[in-house]
């Protein structure tokens, strides 16, 4: 992840919606998803001033 100081914008907000066919069809893939979204959540409160930590739920 670039920290803010080198980044030189905001960052932004993502939402993943993810059907019940996709879910169904590609349930590695969802697992990839997901363990890419708690890496970021790790990393947020190094890196920002802001920490995604609080808008996941919890698994």
């Amino acid at each position: 992840m670039i920290p803010l100081s080198e980044l030189g914008r905001p960052r932004i907000d993502v939402t993943v919606r993810i059907s019940g066919f996709f879910r169904d069809a590609f349930p590695h893939l969802i697992s990839l998803v997901d363990e890419a979204v708690h890496t970021v959540r790790g990393w947020t409160s190094r890196w920002s001033r802001t920490s995604c930590a609080s808008t996941i739920w919890p698994t």
